[in-house]
């Protein structure tokens, strides 16, 4: 399982002198290297190879957060495993996100009785998730007026959000969720759809755009300074790969840190080895 190295304050020396002020819990970061542990936002337009990019992270198993039924897209790929959750068919109960949360939860229970758990969780994809944070908050808070509108269709209940408040709680949701399978230690990918970003002056009758890519939806934003790697995969040229972005270009503002080009082919083993190899050229340490 990878792990931040955290070390003891009478670790840390300085020529051979143990630094006494370094509060407990401080990491040495002179020994971290990118691959130790991954955290990686994938995005890219709709069937374009994300899934099955993150499908391919070295720390095994790869363990898939799916909120729309979309194992069969990893389908084959070797120590994938997966579970889907979906929302109740009634439009006014909400069953999934208590359902993730308990999983993610049960993970620290497995985790602290020495069993095995995940080496890889890839949450696929951000905006669905935030969907079932959203139905969530609905459904427990449908009986504050301010906050969610009740409209009777067909004989049901549909909730919408009234306020900024569903929002605003939506991503605080995801994000102690993303939070949590942080604190678990293991290497964690986050999928995201693209959108074209919209300019600062844009509104919603007149839209404007900067001609950049970002994620979908706009508050989705919000997750990406929790990633070391924003990468972008789409499918080749010829049609039988894909080419993932790792750094910035004219249309997307990707980023790493690791030692790989701007380009390079959807197979995360083979783009950490690479790093691996020119860090060892370098005289660095892998």
């Amino acid at each position: 399982m990878a792990t931040d190295e955290i070390v003891k304050s009478d670790q840390i020396t300085t020529e051979g002198q143990v630094i006494e002020w370094v509060p407990e819990g401080t990491i040495n970061v002179t020994e971290l290297t990118p691959q130790k542990r991954l955290k990686i936002a994938i995005i890219g337009p709709p069937k374009g190879g994300k899934s099955r990019l993150a499908a391919t992270a070295p720390r095994k198993k790869v363990f898939f957060i799916d909120p729309i039924n979309r194992l069969a897209s990893v389908s084959g790929m070797p120590d994938v495993i997966g579970k889907t959750y979906l929302e109740a068919p009634e439009p006014n109960i909400s069953r999934a996100w208590e359902s993730l949360v308990l999983d993610i939860n049960n993970f620290f229970y497995y985790k602290a009785k020495g069993y095995t758990i995940p080496g890889t969780i890839v949450v696929d994809d951000i905006d669905f998730v935030m969907d079932l944070a959203m139905r969530k908050f609905l459904v427990d808070n449908q009986n504050n007026s301010d906050d969610v509108k009740i409209k009777r269709i067909a004989g049901e209940d549909f909730l919408y959000p009234r306020s900024f408040n569903p929002y605003t709680n939506n991503v605080m949701m995801v994000g102690n969720l993303i939070a949590k399978i942080e604190e678990l230690g293991t290497d964690l990918i986050g999928i995201f759809h693209e959108r074209a970003e919209e300019a600062e002056d844009s509104t919603p009758k007149v839209r404007k755009y900067t001609g950049k890519l970002t994620v979908h939806p706009p508050r989705a934003e919000n997750f990406l300074p929790l990633f070391n790697e924003l990468w972008r995969v789409t499918p080749s040229y010829d049609g039988k790969s894909y080419v993932v972005q790792v750094r910035p270009g004219d249309k997307f503002d990707g980023a790493t840190c690791l030692n790989l080009d701007t380009e390079e082919i959807a197979d995360i083993p083979a783009m950490l080895a690479k790093h691996n190899e020119r860090t060892i050229q370098n005289n660095g340490k892998v």
